[in-house]
């Protein structure tokens, strides 16, 4: 199955079911954070964030509400 990137703004927090990931370093509090979701099926996402060019968080999980 190939998976792409997707496209979607903001999330109200009331959206979200559940979320996980794997800290892959730290996360600096004073610069932005980039986060790559790839859809897996309806409501799940996997992703991977980085922050000034350091992967952050990887190993993603994100289910939405239906």
């Amino acid at each position: 199955t190939m998976m792409s990137p997707v496209r979607h703004g903001a999330f109200a927090a009331g959206c979200i079911r559940d979320i996980a990931g794997r800290f892959a370093s730290p996360t600096p509090l004073d610069c932005d954070l980039n986060v790559t979701a790839f859809g897996i099926s309806g409501n799940s996402f996997a992703f991977e964030a980085e922050a000034n060019g350091t992967t952050t968080i990887s190993h993603g999980r994100l289910e939405l509400r239906a």
